[in-house]
């Protein structure tokens, strides 16, 4: 038996300590701007603007909380960036978002697009200034560099930034706290964070490892359990938060300070020399405050009566925005499972089966037509690759298909009126969120269509409407949510446009309006917590009909009044039927008077009188007055102008010796690098210079990306010296030239993406004597030929997709086809490689059957005179042979079971199934230490390699079988480090094959981008 171990180290970016080789491509793929866009710029002192055409009104108010965080922030992070910080204002996505890169001068990214009523983003009186705070504390903590670091960055370029290595907790507390910090309401004093730790706490999961509950090191790394992506900004809030209470927020810039001149990674040893705490004293004395709080909370409404529920859903993470059919018998819900893609969901009330009728991002609102056959929903869908835009859909339960209503109109959360003649909406236009209208007919063959749209109300700039709701065929509800107001009111308007009036307005956030004849539910956070409350439309008079530990969002009832809601648990938000809260049916709701019909009851004894006291927020730190009021900086659109791109290609990132490389044979040789891209993203270049001392030959390499146009148009040239050879008989080096042209053509829809490309070159290889530079004789056409043309072309195709626990994709497909033409003798050389991969959840949850169809062919067998023409079946290394999905190009594709051995032939394939059953779910750390270990899994393989047609020995078949186990791990804060460990047997043993039993250790990393 023979043992290989081959340690794979793939860390390309492990910190920014070291000169990043990624490409800028990395974040232009990440903000995904539209080459189309066209925009405008404008500076102030400490600020450059760059705004999409059409949104002076957004970049102006941020524009103003900008250079209000920067003279409330900075003094206190003692830190100003030594130049002008790139704002750039784009608008490609209906999520509420932003992100700040202070590396590679990448700057603010900001999406003009307000925050759903159901985003924790949304407790806010200025959803702007929230944002502007949030992502200008992380540029002034990221970008300081101090001391020996501030070398390294002029030496390195501007991707040396420490402080961008901290947890992530670290980097998302300290914004939130910020944010809390300089505003009335922030996310700090959000009901839906303490909902959050009041579940946890209530259900014996704070400061536990029992059943994934929070400990400090769950918080250390990508956790998919609830709450996930949202776990670093509580968490790290409430531990900065402690912090101020120990110390103050000055000290906080001494930390980021110290920090920024000091290895990564070492937060414990900072922190003590700041405070003499470390960051596990903190934690226990969250633990301790907060179970003494929400222990008191707990108790509070346990002795009021809590509203007692059935629990109609468990997705274990989110579910939210139920309603149910009008015949009801089917109740239709968003469900963001743990172990499922995102989806609509609908629910037989009889039978209790459920069933996922098509994926489904964002959006709450639903409404069903009249007669139960149509359920009209919203979802974000992609738009023409560049846009991610939510849109209306109607589902037919009949013939079991969807319908589109709306193209690119970013319309979401709609209800149909209780004649099924219309549907009311919202729709985000360039920061503001309006109101519509729509008249709903149906075709000849009942297929339903949204006609005359119109605006039905149209706020003040970037106010937030959410979830409207019919209130009968002539009045519409909904929350409205004005911009510098820390509060939600619940309006009521008339179809026609007139009456618009508030019903619920009392300095609250009131929100999720649900109407049953003549009641208005609606939810309200007036007491810290939410509940749902209860009022006659006719005579407002409100009185909670809930009183639940956490907290609860999106009530609706059933057709006979019956109520539900989606109420916080450890989980997340799960639909509950609340036990004895029923108001009497339509009819009796209509035709009575509703002063003369009682409030439902049980109501809890003591909490039937509206209370202003809030007991949910006592730790939140205290707002400096000095944030609560924005300076006016007077900026016209008349200081814009249009953008131009020259100024910011200046590179970003360079390296005078990036790699000094020392090889026993070839001797040393040096490579310098620089990167640059337009901050628009519509450009991009690498440029490469080197040296060989032994062959006294310099390198270097220039590729530049142009994204104007559709197609994503690739330069590039290159001149290296390779294979330097030293021995007696073979003392010559080779030099390889080519220029490269290449076109692509990125197409993303919803959940899969397609991307043509073409490309052609030119080479021109020579093979030089090392000590005389002359040319070397050599029979080889590929170093004789004066110039050798190729073109190729290739075919990318996925569809692949993976649920949030998954460790791998668990439906769809990728397939990967490319053909290449290599133009010698006159005759081209033709490769041509094809991959598919399917995955199928077979068994276990999370479990992937994963077959996987390889072809490689070349038009021509190898010969002496001629290389780069065969085709290779590959065991020799083992990436190749461990890495099942990834295409290795035209030149090899590897096969398992067989080390050591490489075979060329005209044309090879290989055919395998592997299985991946899960483990162990661990989803922990080791206190503040970067190491997070995720997931442990298994694996077998079945596999053949075919070669067909062989001179010695016909159709050849080389199968193989084995299996593993592999473990997923973020190391260093950042880096996805997946170790395996896995043996393979070849069955074919005899010469020339080979076949052994190998085992491999494998160690593939990541990239910090």
């Amino acid at each position: 038996m023979k043992a290989m171990i081959a340690l794979l180290l793939a860390f390309a970016s492990v910190s920014s300590l070291f000169v990043s080789e990624a490409r800028a491509q990395s974040f232009i793929d990440l903000s995904g701007l539209s080459p189309y866009t066209q925009y405008k710029t404008f500076d102030t002192e400490h600020f450059h603007f760059i705004y999409a055409d059409g949104y002076f009104d957004f970049t102006e108010r941020a524009a103003t909380h900008l250079e209000h965080a920067h003279e409330i922030i900075s003094p206190l992070l003692k830190w100003s960036p030594r130049y002008k910080t790139n704002i750039l204002v784009a608008d490609n996505a209906d999520a509420a978002n932003g992100f700040t890169a202070p590396p590679l001068r990448i700057g603010i990214v900001l999406i003009a697009t307000p925050p759903d009523v159901y985003f924790s983003t949304s407790y806010t009186e200025d959803w702007i200034k929230l944002l502007v705070f949030h992502e200008y504390t992380h540029m002034l903590n990221i970008d300081a560099t101090t001391e020996w670091m501030e070398a390294l960055r002029v030496m390195f370029g501007d991707v040396i930034r420490p402080n961008s290595l901290w947890p992530v907790w670290m980097l998302e507390g300290l914004a939130v706290y910020f944010e809390t910090r300089t505003s009335k309401l922030g996310r700090g004093r959000s009901p839906y964070y303490d909902s959050i730790l009041r579940a946890f706490k209530n259900e014996n999961k704070l400061g536990t490892h029992d059943n994934f509950g929070i400990t400090l090191d769950r918080i250390d790394g990508d956790d998919p359990i609830f709450p996930s992506g949202e776990l670093p900004y509580l968490f790290g809030y409430h531990l900065w938060n402690q912090f101020a209470k120990d110390q103050s927020d000055s000290q906080m810039g001494e930390y980021s300070i110290r920090s920024s001149h000091r290895i990564p990674y070492l937060i414990e040893g900072n922190l003590e020399n700041v405070t003499g705490k470390n960051w596990s004293d903190y934690w226990q004395s969250f633990l301790d405050e907060s179970n003494t709080r929400l222990g008191k909370q707990i108790a509070d409404v346990k002795a009021k009566g809590e509203t007692t529920h059935v629990q109609i859903t468990e997705a274990d993470y989110s579910v939210t925005g139920g309603m149910i059919s009008p015949d009801g018998k089917t109740i239709a819900y968003t469900e963001d499972s743990d172990d499922a893609l995102a989806g609509l969901y609908l629910k037989d009330v009889a039978t209790g089966k459920a069933k996922r009728v098509v994926l489904k991002a964002q959006g709450v609102g639903l409404g069903w037509t009249s007669n139960s056959r149509y359920l009209i929903y919203s979802t974000m869908v992609r738009n023409q690759t560049y846009t991610f835009y939510s849109d209306l859909f109607a589902y037919d339960t009949q013939k079991e298909k969807i319908i589109e209503l709306t193209h690119g109109l970013r319309a979401k959360d709609p209800h149909v009126s209780p004649d099924g003649k219309q549907v009311t909406f919202t729709q985000v236009i360039k920061g503001t969120v309006f109101l519509k209208l729509g008249n709903l007919k149906f075709d000849e063959n009942e297929t339903p269509s949204i006609t005359e749209i119109k605006t039905l109300y149209e706020p003040s700039k970037f106010a937030i409407i959410g979830t409207p709701r019919f209130v009968s065929n002539s009045e519409v509800a909904f929350s409205l949510q004005e911009i510098g107001k820390a509060q939600s009111d619940i309006n009521f308007i008339h179809t026609d446009g007139s009456n618009l009036r508030a019903v619920i307005q009392d300095g609250s956030m009131n929100r999720y309006p649900y109407i049953f004849g003549d009641w208005l539910y609606f939810v309200s956070d007036r007491t810290g917590i939410e509940n749902v409350y209860l009022t006659s439309i006719t005579s407002i008079n409100p009185r909670p009909v809930t009183n639940v530990i956490t907290g609860t969002i999106l009530p609706f009832t059933s057709p006979t009044g019956e109520l539900y809601g989606s109420l916080m648990t450890s989980n997340g938000y799960e639909i509950v039927k609340y036990n004895s809260i029923a108001i009497p049916n339509a009819t009796t709701a209509i035709q009575d008077s509703p002063a003369a019909i009682a409030i439902p009851t049980p109501i809890p004894e003591g909490f039937s009188s509206i209370s202003n006291e809030r007991f949910a927020f006592p730790s939140a730190p205290e707002s400096i007055p000095a944030a609560l009021t924005s300076p006016d900086l007077k900026i016209t659109e008349a200081m814009a102008s249009d953008y131009s791109p020259w100024g910011s290609l200046i590179p970003r990132e360079w390296a005078p010796i990036a790699i000094a490389n020392y090889n026993s044979i070839s001797g040393f040789s040096i490579l310098g690098l620089a990167l640059g891209f337009d901050t628009t993203g519509k450009q991009e270049y690498t440029f490469t210079a080197g040296y060989d001392f032994l062959s006294k030959t310099p390198d270097a390499s220039l590729y530049y990306t142009f994204y104007y146009f559709r197609p994503r148009i690739t330069i590039g040239a290159y001149a290296h010296t390779n294979d330097i050879a030293t021995d007696v008989n073979h003392a010559n080096y080779d030099r390889n030239y080519e220029t490269s042209l290449s076109l692509d053509y990125p197409i993303q829809w919803t959940y899969s993406s397609f991307d043509p490309r073409i490309y052609s070159y030119l080479d021109w290889n020579r093979t030089y004597n090392i000590s005389t530079h002359a040319a070397a004789l050599t029979t080889d056409y590929e170093y004789t030929a004066p110039f050798i043309p190729g073109l190729g072309t290739s075919l990318t195709y996925s569809n692949s997709l993976r649920s949030r626990n998954a460790f791998m994709s668990e439906e769809g497909m990728d397939i990967y086809g490319a053909t290449e033409g290599r133009f010698n003798f006159g005759t081209p050389v033709w490769k041509y490689l094809f991959s598919w991969a399917g995955y199928y959840s077979v068994g276990a949850t999370h479990a992937v059957l994963e077959p996987h169809l390889r072809w490689l062919g070349s038009s021509r067998i190898t010969d002496f005179n001629h290389s780069n023409s065969e085709a290779i079946l590959n065991g020799r290394d083992p990436s190749q042979i461990y890495d099942r999905g990834n295409v290795f190009g035209l030149n090899a594709i590897g096969f398992r079971g067989y080390t050591g051995v490489s075979l060329a032939t005209r044309s090879t394939g290989v055919a395998s199934a592997d299985y991946f059953f899960p483990l162990q779910q661990i989803f922990a750390g080791s206190g503040t230490l970067p190491v997070f270990l995720q997931q442990l899994y298994g694996f077998v393989f079945g596999e053949t390699a075919f070669i067909p047609g062989t001179v010695h020995f016909g159709d050849l078949y080389l199968p193989s079988y084995g299996g593993g186990v592999s473990m997923d791990t973020t190391l260093l804060s950042r880096v996805p480090v997946r170790f395996s460990l896995q043996v393979q047997n070849g069955t074919k043993r005899e010469a020339p094959f080979y076949g052994d039993t190998s085992f491999f250790l494998s160690v593939e990393g990541g990239s910090l981008l």
